[in-house]
């Protein structure tokens, strides 16, 4: 295994400190109380399992069918049952709490660093669907808690140290300065705006699909191009090490669960 570097344990050991902070937090208190309640309760386990038996039955009926019988009915039966049961109840209110803290944690640090941390982590960007919700909220969780605010300024600062990511900021700054990159960014999007309306129209054909590829390829194969998707990688790495840190502190995949779902952009 590679032995980390200074400025690189630096970053993991001010991971951890902030796994704590969250670990230590109100929100993830709160949290683990409520899910211990739930676990001590068979009855929330087994009225959440009846919704979701109810919920496969209908889609199923649907598909083969075209009709799902009573199932809406049914459905809408069990969740209010699910809203009225108190410990169900609990548990998801403090998950809502938690998340907001979770999530403010996430769009912070990529906030000090440019760098998405859901993206840099799972692939799925924090940006590509937006929160759901204000992101008042989510500062608000944050100033809830002072503990988890300084370690996250202090673990900004630690990434902005790093080699990887002072070299991604120069390669990133050639990526948006470069006059032939520029120049290639506008290509690809001049020629897949006029198969988008080809495609509206159908009108696609053999040489639209050709420009496309021919503009994509050029702009992939430059060598600042090449060197910025390089160093994007090795900071992206800087924060799967932060994510891993966190996460086996909390015992959640933090990344994972501030990510939008794949595909929910369409």
């Amino acid at each position: 295994m590679r032995q980390a570097t200074v400025g690189e344990q630096v970053v993991i050991d001010g991971a951890s400190k902030l796994g704590r902070a969250l670990g230590a937090s109100r929100a993830f208190r709160d949290y683990e109380q409520a899910f211990e309640q739930y676990q001590s309760d068979p009855s929330a386990a087994e009225l959440l399992e009846k919704v979701r038996r109810v919920q496969q039955e209908g889609s199923t009926q649907e598909m083969l069918w075209g009709d799902s019988g009573d199932w809406a009915e049914r459905l809408a039966s069990l969740q209010q049952q699910v809203r009225a049961h108190p410990v169900i109840r609990a548990l998801q209110q403090t998950e809502t709490e938690l998340a907001a803290l979770l999530f403010g944690t996430a769009l912070k640090l990529g906030q000090m660093t440019g760098i998405d941390y859901a993206e840099a982590c799972t692939g799925r960007s924090l940006a590509g669907c937006g929160p759901s919700r204000g992101s008042e909220e989510f500062a608000v969780a944050l100033r809830s808690a002072p503990e988890v605010s300084s370690a996250l300024e202090a673990l900004g600062g630690a990434i902005g140290e790093t080699d990887a990511y002072r070299k991604f900021e120069v390669a990133m700054t050639a990526f948006q300065n470069n006059t032939e990159v520029i120049d290639l960014r506008k290509r690809v999007r001049s020629v897949v705006g006029a198969y988008v309306e080809a495609q509206q129209n159908g009108k696609v054909d053999l040489g639209l699909i050709q420009n496309v590829r021919a503009a994509q390829n050029q702009l992939r194969d430059h060598p600042v191009v090449q060197e910025f998707s390089r160093r994007r990688q090795d900071a992206h790495g800087v924060f799967q090490a932060v994510n891993q840190a966190i996460s086996e502190i909390l015992g959640i995949d933090v990344a994972q669960a501030v990510a939008p779902a794949s595909g929910c952009c369409g």
